[in-house]
């Protein structure tokens, strides 16, 4: 498969729906005939550099992933995705997750591959009032932390907001995963909740209420762990069978995600609150992929088993917590 051909399918790869004619599509975006698209999508016509141009910015893909595939070049393509954007509210803040979420294709072969050094924002997609406490934090880092001079109280979801939040929770539910906890997965959200206090973004009831969820959200996690089962944090139910495990050590630095389905790769590493880079670099995904697998092959598995190290760990984690 040469250059350009590669370049079509990984398009193709991202918008695999019934309803998605690549060859339609592309015809409407450079203004051409369905004949001459086809040809270009097939390789028998080169692309031209103004056509490559407009194809990248409307599909949002790089050229760089296909050029350095399969070479042992270190330059790699990342897309960078802000969750939270000045200006927008909370629900455009929840539909903009949800993005991410429908992006993430179900196919009959995947893995999902978690590193988490901190509770990634999937967690709160129980708990309302964490999620909503994540964008204030965005909000308030996007603005430069203002300080208000009176504190935001607990807020009052609407329909919408709480249908949002329930699909998506059923949708990370339905996903198999393996795990890897570090010990210092809550230190960072404690951090946020005892910083917005001090700065006047929350007051004492809300705070007090984020805990109070914090305390659900390890029970939450623990019942997980027992069953070796995602369970839906809205209804109860047990859902995927996944794999968590301990790191033996603290880790630093955000989440890493590796997801691979049919063969589609992609790696997500978040460098900010609500920010996150993605991938599709065969390379990269690689490099994410065997770094996970290396912690995760001396990490210990804390899933129906090992009872003794699992209620350390989780004994460790509610020490954190204010009572």
């Amino acid at each position: 498969m040469n250059v350009q051909s590669q370049f079509f399918e990984l398009i193709k790869n991202h918008y695999r729906k019934e309803t998605f004619s690549l060859v339609d599509d592309l015809a409407e975006l450079l203004h051409i005939e369905r004949s001459t698209a086809y040809k270009r999508i097939s390789g028998d016509t080169e692309l031209k550099l103004s056509e490559i141009k407009t194809i990248c910015t409307h599909y949002n893909v790089s050229l760089d992933t296909i050029i350095f595939r399969n070479t042992d070049s270190a330059i790699s393509s990342f897309e960078h995705k802000a969750l939270y954007k000045k200006g927008q509210n909370f629900t455009a803040f929840l539909m903009s997750i949800r993005k991410t979420f429908d992006s993430m294709r179900k196919g009959k072969d995947n893995l999902l591959l978690i590193l988490s050094n901190d509770l990634p924002i999937f967690s709160f997609l129980g708990f309302p009032h964490l999620m909503y406490f994540s964008y204030l934090y965005c909000r308030h880092e996007g603005e430069h932390f203002v300080i208000y001079d009176n504190a935001l109280s607990m807020p009052v979801f609407d329909k919408e907001e709480l249908e949002v939040l329930k699909y998506m929770c059923e949708e990370y539910s339905n996903h198999p995963s393996t795990e890897i906890l570090s010990e210092s997965i809550l230190d960072y959200i404690i951090n946020k909740i005892e910083f917005s206090s001090r700065m006047g973004m929350i007051d004492d009831n809300f705070k007090n209420k984020l805990y109070a969820d914090l305390s659900l959200l390890v029970n939450h996690l623990e019942s997980q762990c027992v069953k070796g089962k995602k369970i839906n944090a809205y209804n109860g139910l047990e859902k995927a069978t996944s794999i968590f495990l301990q790191s033996p050590f603290s880790l630093y630095g955000q989440n890493e995600i590796y997801y691979c389905t049919d063969g589609y790769e992609m790696a997500y590493i978040g460098n900010n609150v609500a920010d996150y880079l993605c991938i599709t670099d065969e390379n990269y995904c690689k490099h994410v992929k065997d770094k996970i697998n290396a912690i995760k092959n001396v990490s210990y598995n804390i899933t129906t088993d090992n009872n003794l190290i699992r209620n350390a760990f989780f004994k460790g984690l509610r020490s954190k917590l204010k009572t």
